[in-house]
């Protein structure tokens, strides 16, 4: 060994007994107070894996004053932080418990010496090799939450997971490099989400090129394998250094039953039997007398998608008052819980820059083992660096340890087909496989017409369930109608409003079966800028006893800017059934209001396949695709809208769908507006540019933006 190697061991040893600065300050400007504190993105790469350039890329001209950002980001959220996705998580997946385990943190110390002297004592390091990470822990000077998580990532997290990297994927080279990353949010927020995962490029290699030689192929599957079982190995939420942050993350110094936020929707429960994934049980934080407990509470589940119980009426969730709602540590475990089950990952923690909780989520059990209070300044068996370097490995060791449980699965299960017979498959289960694939097929069932839709029309409550990958809702969520259908009127002339009266939509408290509607939600089929598509099944009662069904589609808005775009688009298709404007355009049936979650629900027919997706998949010119007649029927479509002076406002192959029965429409209104509505200075939107755009599509002289 070298005497470089020799002191860089020693150093590195000395590292891992750091804590967080204890100089650390935060401030807490008011509006109006102290001078812009200017911040370039560009200092935000590290040697790891940070934002794209586009996120980084920030001129100071952009950049907001330090007293109206902190305004903006750091205030409490006025509601809890899950989301809408969140309440509908099937209940065999969902949080039951938690169990307050304090001595979790030297469970992670204990096995440690061993490791290091794995990372550090076996290895020549080239004396040219400089160790790409500060080994001393800086002061830091917090504004948010964004500034903590920085803080965590260029002072302890990376260092840690250079040296994780090194222990499973580099154990051999002479120099340092890293494999685990960290991918953090750029988003100036309440909170701030950093995700660890194994670094891979889009193509599915290596993220450094020249490590591709070093490995050999078995080890690269492995790296890929893991890389597609766990985008993400664990889940970071940082929060900023200030009340009420500080004491939540103090509370719950006891073991509970948890109590999972789902819809408030009665008459209408759902049980799931999806089984959970498998546990790893590489780490187990239980004390060995407890852990026979924890493996006999193993719920024993028959595996299938879900059983319901109907009560003759359904009682509408209603509206939360949140005037008053304060932050709570129990609202934040449930998010991250959720988080963790869609990512199936084992630990999350929670970080407010002094304080920290640890938590370990048993799938089996649906238990979450929470640590005790962590204070990154003072602890000192072990140190906190030397914590997060244990706490690396086991998040590792778990990933490895699953994907090795998985893949064993998926082998005594070909063996098993290829010895046994298959079973015949009587009428009973090939009419249920049958029926479970028209119910979530995307295109339009045709199993109702002009009555179907008068009916669609009609209900002003509508019932949202989930039923795809690990959503199975426990319960519907209940969305209101706060808009009319946008079916239009033949008797007006073509391009002419007909006046109606002012919409009331009211709601009983109490619903019978043939007074709302029930749709269930596949997995999305789009996302972009104004939300999320879904295919939907829908299902109407009728008084007399018959049920009518069609396939539908559900567009979902959460955000303020996405509801704002969704509203815009309503109104516009409103603009169009007013002036009887139908060839070409989508029926839209209902605008929907959640009044627990604040989510928006357009629900339209469905339209079919983008001409952009048809073009990608096919490989054809999407020129091509199109026959003379479609082309005539997109050009005659766009007319009309602009007859009824709108403009659409986004021309584009993703918003030109292909109709299975081999009709054309033009879809997503959102950026749409009159066309005497002032845009600017930019006239990019003006009709006359809204064909020429159309134009080149039809003709195969389109360039993509």
């Amino acid at each position: 060994m070298t005497k470089h190697s020799e002191s860089l061991q020693v150093a590195i040893k000395k590292a891992l007994e750091a804590n967080f600065d204890p100089d650390i300050e935060y401030e807490e400007l008011m509006p109006m107070q102290g001078q812009d504190k200017s911040r370039s993105d560009k200092e935000e790469s590290d040697s790891d894996e940070e934002e794209s350039d586009s996120d980084e890329d920030e001129s100071d001209s952009d950049e907001e004053s330090t007293a109206e950002k902190k305004e903006v980001v750091s205030a409490p959220p006025n509601g809890p932080p899950y989301t809408f996705y969140d309440r509908h998580i099937a209940s065999s997946l969902l949080l039951k418990q938690v169990v307050y385990l304090p001595s979790m943190v030297r469970s992670f110390s204990n096995n440690l010496e061993a490791p290091i002297r794995d990372i550090l004592n076996t290895r020549m390091i080239r004396a040219e090799s400089i160790f790409p990470r500060s080994l001393d822990v800086n002061m830091g000077w917090f504004y948010d939450a964004y500034d903590v998580a920085k803080y965590y990532t260029d002072n302890v997290g990376g260092f840690c997971a250079l040296l994780a990297s090194t222990l499973f994927f580099l154990p051999t080279r002479d120099d340092w490099k890293a494999l685990l990353l960290w991918n953090r949010s750029s988003e100036r927020s309440f909170s701030n989400e950093v995700g660890l995962h194994v670094a891979q490029n889009e193509n599915g290699g290596l993220y450094i090129p020249e490590l591709e030689e070093h490995f050999s192929e078995s080890v690269k599957k492995t790296i890929a394998d893991l890389h597609a079982q766990s985008p993400r190995l664990a889940i970071w939420d940082f929060f900023p250094m200030s009340e009420p942050c500080l004491s939540m993350l103090q509370s719950m110094t006891q073991g509970c039953k948890f109590d999972w936020e789902i819809s408030q929707t009665r008459g209408h429960k759902t049980t799931s039997y999806i089984l959970p994934k498998v546990d790893a049980n590489s780490f187990n934080p239980l004390p060995s007398s407890k852990r026979s407990a924890s493996r006999a509470s193993r719920p024993k589940l028959k595996h299938g998608r879900s059983t319901t119980r109907k009560s003759k009426y359904i009682v509408p969730a209603k509206t939360k008052n949140l005037s008053r709602y304060r932050i709570s540590l129990k609202h934040y475990l449930q998010k991250a819980w959720a988080k963790s089950v869609i990512d199936d990952t084992t630990f999350f923690i929670l970080n407010c820059g002094r304080y920290e909780r640890i938590g370990f989520r048993h799938r089996g059990t649906q238990t979450l083992y929470l640590s005790g209070v962590i204070d990154t300044v003072n602890i000192q068996k072990p140190r906190y660096r030397k914590l997060h370097l244990g706490l690396l490995i086991e998040i590792v060791k778990d990933a490895l340890r699953r994907l090795e449980l998985t893949k064993l699965s998926v082998n005594n299960k070909e063996a098993k087909s290829v010895q046994g017979a298959k079973r015949p498959l009587n009428s009973s289960d090939a009419e249920e496989r049958e029926t479970k694939r028209r119910k979530y097929e995307v295109e339009p069932s045709n199993r109702y017409l002009s009555e179907g839709k008068k009916e669609v029309a009609n209900r002003n409550l509508l019932l949202v369930e989930l039923d795809y990958d690990v959503y199975c809702s426990p319960a519907p969520s209940t969305f209101l109608r706060i808009g009319p259908a946008c079916v239009s009127r033949p008797a007006a002339a073509k391009g002419h409003s007909q006046s109606r009266p002012m919409p009331r939509f009211p709601v009983k408290s109490r619903c019978e079966a043939h007074e709302y509607a029930l749709l269930t939600l596949a997995k999305p089929i789009g996302s972009g800028a104004v939300g999320v598509a879904h295919p939907a099944f829908l299902t109407l009662k009728l008084k007399s006893g018959d049920t009518l069904e069609a396939s539908l589609v559900l567009k979902l808005a959460f955000t303020a800017e996405q509801k704002a775009g969704l509203r815009n688009e309503y109104r516009i298709y409103s603009r169009l059934a007013e002036r009887s404007i139908v060839n070409g355009i989508l029926t839209v049936y209902d605008l929907f209001s959640d009044p627990e979650s604040g989510t928006l629900g357009l629900l339209m027919d469905y339209g079919g396949e983008s001409l952009y997706s048809r073009s990608k998949r096919l490989g054809i010119d999407m020129s091509e695709i199109l026959s003379p007649a479609q082309k005539t029927s997109f050009q005659e479509c766009l007319q009309d809208i602009h007859e009824a002076r709108i403009r659409h406002g986004d021309i584009r192959p993703n918003n030109m769908l292909l109709h299975p029965n081999g009709s054309v429409l033009i879809i997503d209104f959102d950026r749409g507006s009159d066309v005497y509505e002032p845009v600017g200075n930019c006239r990019r939107d003006s009709p006359m540019e809204e064909r020429r755009k159309l134009n080149d599509i039809l003709t195969g002289q389109y360039l993509s933006p």
